[in-house]
């Protein structure tokens, strides 16, 4: 596949569909090119990537904990966050990004892989695509 799976955390102000600016916070494990800077983030390293319009791509990599605790403290640090920003936030207050609302989940349109092991036999194929298909979701290769 050319990727690598990694713990990612993306926070991102977004406009949806109607205009309205949110923000969008989510973690989940994830598919990462090999070419991408945070494939070679490994061990007790941890990285923080950050797309600015004046600045471009700039990249933020250092030890950390590693592993199980850096993950549970960045998921603990999202929660804190997101329990703040509903309570009324103790971000910045001069800040205009401190108010948005916080975008649903289901907003954000997301690619998953899915490996199946099937039986070799006709009609198996079909089958696995007609139950994708009564639920919506599109598959974009096999």
């Amino acid at each position: 596949l050319g990727c690598t799976i990694k713990l990612l955390a993306i926070c991102e102000r977004l406009v949806d569909g109607e205009g309205q600016e949110r923000v969008s916070a989510r973690v989940y494990p994830a598919l990462v090119p090999l070419e991408h800077p945070l494939a070679s983030v490994n061990g007790a390293f941890n990285a923080v990537v950050v797309e600015a319009e004046a600045a471009g791509r700039l990249m933020f990599y250092g030890q950390g904990a590693g592993g199980a605790p850096t993950a549970s403290a960045v998921l603990g640090d999202l929660v804190m966050a997101a329990r703040n920003r509903v309570q009324g936030g103790r971000g910045p207050r001069e800040s205009k990004y401190a108010k948005l609302p916080i975008a649903p989940i289901g907003l954000i349109p997301t690619r998953y892989y899915v490996n199946m092991n099937v039986a070799d036999r006709p009609g198996v194929l079909s089958a696995v695509a007609a139950e994708f298909s009564k639920r919506e979701v599109s598959i974009a290769e096999v």
